[in-house]
């Protein structure tokens, strides 16, 4: 609370009034001077509040409130728990208060409002790169949502999970509509 304001409720109790030939105290009833005295207790305490918890969305371990993403990854590729694990990373450091869960269902699962079905879906994979695009749809609108088709070709080397965060992030990065609700 501003110090000015906590002057101005101080000042309200000793407050004299200057007329044109004499000094007269206010006429300030004690009950509304309390009551302004608590105004202020219950606004540091409110500030005090809103300064430990910033993200001010949900409490600490209630999923109930937090955005939920279903993600189906491809299970037919070298290492697919590398695969979608660099998925879910990606979107956690894109989005940190999101609980991500994996399915089968893809974009068949059932949502809630803020929620997002999220399907990879792999075009190619060889030795020297991997291809895909990312599928989606939310609560708010059920028809599929499809990105761009992301290539990711690695040279002088052979495509393996190493190269899988990298290939991620660059899905998310070309689907910028994917977390617009």
């Amino acid at each position: 609370m501003s110090k000015s304001w906590v002057g101005a409720l101080d000042a309200l109790e000793t407050a004299t009034f200057t007329g044109s030939m004499r000094e007269k105290p206010l006429d300030i009833p004690r009950e509304w001077l309390l009551f302004a005295r608590s105004f202020r207790v219950f606004g540091v305490l409110s500030l005090c509040f809103l300064h430990l918890n910033p993200g001010g969305g949900y409490a600490m371990g209630d999923s109930s409130s937090q955005n939920v993403i279903t993600l189906s990854c491809p299970q037919d590729v070298p290492d697919p728990a590398a695969l979608c694990d660099a998925l879910i990373n990606a979107i956690t450091e894109t989005r940190p208060n999101t609980d991500i869960r994996q399915s089968d269902a893809g974009t068949d699962a059932v949502l809630k409002n803020g929620d997002i079905a999220l399907t990879l879906r792999l075009s190619n994979i060889s030795d020297t790169g991997i291809g895909g695009h990312l599928e989606w749809r939310t609560a708010k609108n059920s028809e599929l949502n499809v990105g761009p088709t992301v290539d990711f070709n690695v040279m002088d080397k052979t495509m393996s999970a190493n190269f899988y965060p990298k290939f991620a992030q660059g899905l998310l990065k070309s689907s910028p509509d994917l977390f617009t609700r």
